[in-house]
Order: structure tokens, then C-alpha cells, then sequence
């Protein structure tokens, strides 16, 4: 029985068909992840919380080249009552040193909420004990630049041993040199005697 062999033209054509399968299919998985790149990076977010120890609700709102930006957010120990961290949005806004090499240039928030330990009976951090270590991590590489911040209505709640003490201000920075926290004292009734402030007063 002969075999059927095909002419050059005709061998070129069925490559270009395989080729051009391959380019859609390629071109569908790649719709479809960029469709659920939030939804992905939600789970991603909430797996990395789940590795510190830590139980996370979030939204990501926006979630591009340029950066991310976080919505709801609440991390906790879970089953803890009180939250480590909350905020009403976190934006971060990145830059490309290569091109799997991004970098925070600015970070900015509102109605961000973090809870101290100052009763002596653990780490400062409290349930964020487990993630400082892990980002202040020291590695071979150097140190990058740090990224712009402001957050204008921050809460600190720390935990003492005559109870919870909140201090609110904001921390701005436009580079490592030009650092500046301000903050005003609001004691709980419950802890009148306890500290006011947990920041430096600063006129």
C-alpha cells in the first residue's frame, strides 16, 4: 500500500494550522487567567496569609502591571477575636527593575488599624510576629529603596497590662531621610492609667 505523502505548499499550510491552534489556545488560557488574575490573586494573598500564620479576608480591586490595590482587609490569628490588621484599601504601586523584578515605589492607605503587644507576655508584633520575621528576613541582596508612604489615618492599638491604649495619627515618607509620624492620644476609659500614646508626641 502506498503512502500518502504531501506536497511542500501543502506541508507548510498544515504546520500554519497547528501553529495557528497552539496561538489560540494559547491566546484563550491567557484571556482567561488575565480575566481572573483578581480572583487567583485573592487565593494567592490568602495562601501566603494561611503560611504567616494568620487568617485573611480581602478584596483585590485593582491588579495590573503598575500595581496592586487590597480593599476590606482584615488578618487575624485564626480564631482570634481581634484583628491584627484592617484597612479600608492599601494601594501599592510598583516599578520594574527587570522583568520579574518589580519593586514597591509607593505605598498608601486609609483606615489602617494595627494591634501591638505591650504586656510583656509575647512579641511586640503580637499574631504578626511570624510575618516581621519573615519580611525583615536578612538575604545576600541589598537592601531596596524605600517606597513613598502615606497613610494619613492610622490607628495603633496596644494591648498593655492595664489594657488596649490606641494612638492615631499618620506616617508619611518620601524617602529613608524624610520620615515623619505625628500622632494624637486617645486612651480607652478603660485604661485610664495606662499610656496615652504609643508614638512620640511631636509639635
Amino acid at each position: 500500500m502506498a503512502e500518502e505523502t504531501l506536497d511542500p505548499p501543502q506541508r507548510k499550510a498544515a504546520k500554519r494550522r497547528i501553529a495557528g491552534l497552539f496561538l489560540a489556545l494559547f491566546a484563550i488560557f491567557a484571556a482567561g487567567v488575565w480575566l481572573l488574575r483578581q480572583p487567583i490573586a485573592e487565593a494567592i494573598a490568602r495562601g501566603v496569609c494561611e503560611s504567616q500564620r494568620l487568617s485573611c479576608k480581602l478584596s483585590i480591586t485593582r491588579f495590573d502591571i503598575g500595581g496592586v490595590t487590597l480593599t476590606d482587609i482584615d488578618a487575624r490569628a485564626p480564631g482570634s477575636a481581634d484583628a491584627s490588621v484592617t484597612a479600608r484599601d492599601i494601594v501599592i504601586d510598583l516599578a520594574w527593575d527587570g522583568p520579574f523584578s518589580p519593586r514597591p515605589v509607593s505605598v498608601s492607605g486609609s483606615a489602617l488599624v494595627v494591634r501591638l503587644d505591650l504586656t510583656g507576655k509575647r512579641s511586640v508584633f503580637g499574631d504578626l510576629e511570624t510575618a516581621i520575621a519573615t519580611v525583615t528576613r536578612p538575604t545576600d541582596q541589598p537592601p531596596a529603596p524605600l517606597p513613598r508612604l502615606q497613610f494619613t489615618d492610622l490607628a495603633v492599638i496596644a494591648d498593655t497590662l492595664s489594657g488596649p491604649v490606641t494612638a492615631k495619627g499618620k506616617i508619611t515618607a518620601a524617602n529613608a531621610n524624610a520620615f515623619t509620624v505625628n500622632s494624637r492620644r486617645r486612651p480607652h476609659r478603660s485604661a485610664s492609667r495606662a499610656p496615652s500614646s504609643i508614638f512620640p508626641r511631636r509639635s
